[in-house]
């Protein structure tokens, strides 16, 4: 089991409200909150799952609005933002962006339009890749094949819809992948059962964090996991430990490490909220930058 250490201090001090704390619970982190929300009648304007482009200079977002969760794109310099999609109530998650940046990755919840997608990066070329139940996109780093949890199980697929296949992971449950930066592992959340790599080919996965809140983790450049669990944590794999990297007295605090992993970002508001702010956090837990206030 990782030995967990304090690393950082930052802490947001935004309160959750005691009836959305109750209804949340302590594991609802990553998609499997998401789906639980996902219907168009539950009120709220966060901001979810913010993913980087490949430079860095962007993010991409999903949003709840009047018709239900959308991907929106924000311009980090002039916080310029761009509403992607406008289905009606459909659930649109968590995006991913291509490695080259020509192409967004991203599921699709609810109703007969279910399933995942890939547009370009202005919302252009919307192409429907699998019809069947898809959450957390991940791609590969040469940018070939598309990961993503699907009932509970790891596949993989490439961005023009061929070679859809199960990647084996034995009996152990498949939420929130993450595609290592040498493309030969992912790290992913089983269902309550914690913080697990896996070959990307398949094969046995290798627990490394038990805690059941753990949840949409993100694989950084340098290596290091940061991942959601309770707070802020971070994996290192090669040296087997973990440690808060900041603690974060949010729901849903899933980050996101950038391109260069010099930053995260942070969506902090628990979900059900009325407004929740995406923050740029420094490696170390240290300063914190707010880019975006729905």
């Amino acid at each position: 089991m990782p030995q967990r250490r304090s690393r950082g201090r930052l802490a947001f001090g935004i309160g959750i409200p005691l009836a959305v704390a109750a209804l949340a619970g302590g594991a609802l982190f990553g998609w499997r909150a998401f789906e639980r929300y996902a219907a168009c009648s539950f009120g709220g304007h966060d901001a979810l799952y913010a993913t980087w482009s490949p430079d860095g200079r962007e993010l991409a977002f999903s949003q709840r609005t009047r018709s239900g969760f959308h991907i929106f794109r924000l311009r980090i310099a002039d916080r310029r933002v761009r509403q992607l999609t406008r289905s009606n109530c459909a659930g649109e998650g968590r995006p991913a962006w291509s490695p080259e940046g020509h192409l967004i990755a991203y599921p699709v919840v609810n109703g007969s339009s279910a399933g995942l997608y890939v547009m370009g990066p202005d919302g252009r070329g919307k192409r429907r890749l699998t019809s069947n139940d898809a959450d957390t996109p991940t791609w590969s780093p040469d940018g070939r094949w598309i990961a993503y949890s699907s009932h509970s199980h790891l596949r993989s697929i490439r961005p023009d819809g061929r070679g859809d296949r199960l990647v084996p992971t034995g009996s152990t449950s498949v939420f929130d992948p993450t595609w290592s930066p040498d493309g030969s592992r992912i790290a992913f959340v089983g269902n309550g059962s914690g913080l697990y790599i896996v070959n990307a080919r398949g094969g046995q996965p290798r627990r490394v964090d038990p805690d059941p809140t753990d949840g949409c983790p993100s694989w950084s450049a340098n290596n290091e996991i940061a991942y959601g669990s309770g707070d802020i944590d971070e994996y290192h794999p090669y040296e087997t430990n973990s440690w808060i990297l900041f603690p974060l007295s949010t729901h849903n605090g899933c980050a996101s490490w950038s391109p260069d992993a010099t930053k995260l970002a942070v969506a902090t508001a628990p979900i059900g909220s009325q407004r929740g702010p995406i923050y740029l956090i420094d490696s170390d837990g240290g300063g914190r930058t707010l880019v975006y206030r729905p």
